[in-house]
């Protein structure tokens, strides 16, 4: 405990700040299968976009240039923030995510593509892109 810098006496004080006394349960009637239910159901559906504020969000398929025409409506972005599909075998409801090299390069070049069309000139895309299986294919 001298690592840390605080005396025995000043640990104590801290923990009996946040100290909460136990409480007794209290039962409801709620259903817990149907609150679950609910919570699996989805509520969003492909195609559907959000305003927030000046930015939108959408869900989409981002290799399909209708997706990001609907989004975009003509208007260009100073940033567009993803994070690709990492091919490594997540298991997805409704995607593969383990792919041949190529089928995901051309996939995740097919994004890049839609990316750039819709993002201003000199503008920035963060993102996790190590996932490419080498850094010599990139799109511009």
């Amino acid at each position: 405990m001298e690592l840390t810098g605080y005396t025995e006496d000043a640990i104590e004080d801290l923990m009996t700040q946040f100290h909460v006394e136990d409480e007794e349960s209290i039962e409801d009637d709620s259903d817990v299968a149907k609150a679950l239910a609910e919570i699996m159901q989805p509520k969003v559906s492909e195609g559907e976009v959000w305003a927030l504020g000046r930015h939108r969000l959408m869900c989409g398929d981002s290799t399909k240039r209708d997706t990001w025409e609907r989004l975009f409506g003509g208007q260009k972005a100073d940033l567009i923030v993803t994070s690709p599909p990492y091919n490594v075998g997540i298991k997805y409801a409704s995607y593969k995510d383990k792919r041949a090299k190529d089928d995901y390069l051309g996939m995740i070049a097919a994004v890049g593509e839609m990316m750039f069309r819709h993002l201003r000139p000199g503008r920035y895309v963060p993102g996790m892109w190590a996932c490419l299986p080498t850094r010599t294919h990139t799109t511009t």
